[in-house]
């Protein structure tokens, strides 16, 4: 009964996280549109204030930021920062409905390599079906032009793929290490990567209003 409803209680907050990230999503395609802020920049602002948030948690919390296996919490936030820059620069150069769609589709790449990385989980053969006929109605959704690719519908794609392996490493990362850390660490090393390409932006916009 209480893994039911640990289950729900997931599910629940899935779906809630899902809601918060196209809200975001929303405001960050305004952004990029409207202004010339980049979409390195918009990831340095999520990171860098995410990393506000959860540190002031663990100050009040007085959490241990010791990790039990470091290399897994580095691979986890490397993947996921490499998977939101990729997210928001689809964000800038496609629709916000091919965006997510495309996004989405991660769980195919999940049940496609879990099994290299988690042999003892077995999958039920229920789901495949599931899933195909998921991908056929993200497919008739986006209705992609093959003629003609769109760079943003490619990021967007390229942001399932890393995403699914940062999930497959949040996966290894939990046995070991609370959500807490995880997330603290996550949000220290998403800003630490792109700083440089932040400033780099930050660099040329002013070299470029230096010159107009």
């Amino acid at each position: 009964m209480l893994k039911d409803a640990n289950a729900y209680k997931g599910i629940f907050f899935l779906l809630l996280a899902e809601l918060f990230f196209t809200v975001a999503t929303v405001f960050s395609k305004l952004l990029t549109g409207m202004s010339t802020i980049s979409a390195i920049e918009v990831t340095f602002a999520r990171f860098f204030l995410g990393l506000i948030v959860v540190g002031a948690i663990v100050c009040r919390d007085s959490v241990s930021l010791v990790p039990n296996r470091p290399a897994l919490l580095i691979w986890r936030g490397v993947l996921n920062t490499v998977a939101v820059i990729l997210f928001f620069l689809a964000s800038q150069h496609t629709t916000i409905t091919n965006t997510h769609m495309l996004n989405m589709t991660y769980p195919f790449f999940i049940f496609l390599f879990s099994p290299l990385l988690f042999r003892r989980e077995k999958i039920s053969p229920f789901f495949y079906p599931l899933l195909m006929v998921a991908l056929v109605g993200i497919w008739l959704v986006i209705n992609p032009d093959l003629r003609a690719i769109n760079r943003g519908d490619v990021y967007a794609l390229m942001s399932a793929v890393v995403g699914a392996f940062a999930i497959m490493t949040l996966n290894l990362a939990r046995r070991s290490d609370s959500t807490m850390v995880i997330l603290f660490y996550l949000m220290l090393i998403g800003p630490y990567s792109t700083d440089w390409p932040c400033c780099r932006c930050l660099s040329c916009r002013r070299e470029d209003s230096g010159h107009s």
